[in-house]
């Protein structure tokens, strides 16, 4: 692979890196309540069910109506509970539990409550639906984490490519980079394509483009295109119109003869 020194250069494409941190906080704020929410509203909940399974009591006279519904992809339970202990005294509450997938309760509904806390109460249905339960809450609350992590994972590529564009740029050459695909998918064109890196090794790098961007070509069958890279760090593709770099079409066309030359 033949390298190509050339002037230094200016980025003409955006990139401020204070703007991409403030894109992916903002962005990483929705998995983020979501979680939030999830260990708000529904750990509390499990948590009390495990504590009454561990330590029931049998309410004999009690009230247990509501909506119970089982789907493919969900099934909740919505119930109210009228109790009463021995004694005389009597509790109301709402408890509200889901679990994800099918889950169908043959058993008559019956109410239990925790040994030395009559006022926590639950019902069979929820106590017989706990490891599912479980399994569901951690689900969720690992897809939410990873939702975050992966927010923030191409938050950091973001900045890390930004922040390769400016140093390329202050210190730029020419290489031919090998184009392997150019995929489109909705309103983006993916071109995967590699170069070879002064050691000898191959890196590959993937770029998103709107469908009427182009690279450079410097073959006829198009599968080869001009890159701007800077030592061994991220080779940048140049477009036909020299974008990200303010190259002209005049020192397009000379740097590709060039490479061409070879």
């Amino acid at each position: 692979m033949r390298t190509i020194p050339i002037r230094p250069l200016k980025v003409t494409e955006n990139t401020a890196t204070g703007s991409i941190i403030a894109i992916g906080f903002a962005i990483s704020l929705i998995p983020l309540a979501l979680l939030i929410l999830l260990f708000a509203l529904v750990y509390p909940g499990l948590l009390a069910d495990s504590q009454i399974a561990k330590n029931a009591v049998k309410v004999p006279q009690a009230i247990a109506h509501g909506d119970i519904v089982s789907t493919v992809v969900l099934s909740t339970a919505n119930v109210p509970i009228d109790y009463g202990i021995q004694g005389g005294k009597k509790f109301k509450s709402q408890r509200w539990a889901f679990v994800f997938g099918e889950f169908h309760h043959q058993k008559p509904l019956e109410v239990y409550y925790l040994q030395g806390r009559p006022e926590i109460a639950t019902t069979n249905w929820a106590i017989d639906a706990l490891p599912l339960r479980w399994s569901t809450f951690w689900a969720f609350a690992v897809a939410f984490a990873f939702g975050i992590l992966l927010v923030w994972g191409l938050i950091a590529v973001a900045i890390h490519n930004a922040k390769s564009l400016r140093r390329t740029a202050s210190n730029p050459a020419a290489i031919e980079a090998a184009i392997l695909s150019g995929n489109q998918v909705k309103n983006n064109r993916y071109w995967n394509y590699s170069w070879q890196l002064p050691n000898g090794k191959t890196r590959k790098n993937l770029v998103a483009w709107s469908p009427e961007r182009k690279p450079y070509f410097t073959s006829a069958t198009e599968d080869r295109a001009l890159a701007i890279v800077c030592g061994k760090g991220l080779a940048h593709l140049v477009d036909v119109n020299g974008r990200p770099f303010d190259l002209g079409s005049s020192e397009l066309e000379a740097i590709a003869k060039e490479l061409r030359s070879v």
